[in-house]
């Protein structure tokens, strides 16, 4: 049944007039007007379309127009949602980098922390999955200038070093994923700190676990053969090194890999 004969139907035999066709055209219009918005990065589209009351928490269904400009925009993002993401339009507007957009939603009552359907994730999951860790550090509410440490990770050089307040303070020889399972390069975030992880995939130890971006890569302490040789992760060869990483980092560390 179409949008417009609902809208026909519920004005017919609804008397009450919050529920009036001109109204619910209204609220369909303004629901229209923000996931373009969000979909073009229209700030000033977006702050109109919630001035006339669209809803910053309601559960958006793409139309196939909408559907196939995200797949254009985002491949990883139309994944998520073709495959069961129920998007509300601030997950929408995270995994599409958005940040002040997604201010914007906040600031007129997106709950930063709702969970997608499908996924169970929250907008700041999206934004790092995809490869904004900035803005998932805004999304989780940590400060951005408790941003002492970052990790830069040279897949070539087989080398990770992190620095302090731009300085190098660790730097320690460690060993990537192999051709068959790469380490994917990009920008993440530390999301997780887990002093003895145990990967149930693969049955092995991995202390000093710092998980990436909430994925399946971290950083950990292992065998390091002197070349590649991981399923993923980036193992540090020194105990003494990773534990040392472990301790400095804290959650919300970037990490660049490339």
């Amino acid at each position: 049944m179409s949008i417009v004969l609902l809208l026909l139907l519920f004005a017919q035999f609804d008397p009450d007039p919050r529920f009036s066709l001109a109204i619910l055209r209204e609220q369909q219009q303004a629901r229209n007007d923000l996931v373009n918005a969000i979909l073009s990065n229209n700030y000033a589209l977006a702050r109109t379309a919630l001035d006339k009351r669209a809803d910053p928490n309601g559960t958006i269904v793409l139309i196939q127009s909408e559907s196939e400009l995200l797949r254009s925009l985002s491949p990883r993002m139309y994944h998520y949602y073709s495959n069961g993401a129920d998007f509300r339009p601030l997950h929408l507007a995270a995994g599409l980098g958005e940040g002040d957009i997604c201010q914007l939603l906040i600031g007129r009552g997106a709950k930063q922390f709702a969970e997608s359907k499908g996924y169970d994730w929250v907008p700041a999951q999206f934004a790092a999955r995809v490869g904004y860790p900035d803005l998932a550090r805004t999304l989780l509410g940590l400060d951005p200038k408790d941003d002492h440490y970052k990790i830069e990770i040279s897949l070539p050089y087989q080398k990770l070093t992190v620095y302090r307040d731009g300085v190098p303070f660790v730097v320690a020889r460690i060993s990537t994923g192999r051709d068959d399972k790469p380490t994917p390069p990009g920008n993440y975030l530390v999301t997780d700190k887990i002093k003895l992880e145990r990967s149930t995939l693969y049955k092995v130890r991995m202390p000093y676990f710092l998980r990436l971006s909430f994925s399946e890569v971290g950083i950990h302490y292992g065998v390091n053969p002197g070349h590649p040789a991981s399923h993923g992760c980036i193992r540090v060869g020194s105990e003494e090194k990773a534990q040392k990483i472990f301790e400095c980092c804290p959650i919300g560390t970037l990490v660049r890999i490339q």
